[in-house]
């Protein structure tokens, strides 16, 4: 599929559909449903960071380690 079928097939612009793909614009959550389903994929397929702690806490340097004095 082009970038010009997938712009038609969910109403926005080529323009769009290549600053999606380079990572250069977020799409909405309808844009990103409209997308994913006509590419027949999940929204996290094809917008999730591949290794990027679930939540910020989970991360061990997320929260730096504070001295505390008594």
């Amino acid at each position: 599929m082009t970038q010009a079928e997938l712009a038609d097939a969910v109403e926005v612009t080529r323009q769009t559909v290549v600053a999606v793909e380079a990572g250069n614009y977020a799409p909405s959550v309808y844009l990103a449903l409209a997308i994913a389903r006509r590419l027949g994929r999940s929204v996290e397929d094809l917008f999730g960071t591949a290794g990027a702690p679930s939540h910020p806490d989970s991360h061990p340097d997320s929260h730096p380690a504070t001295e505390v004095r008594t």
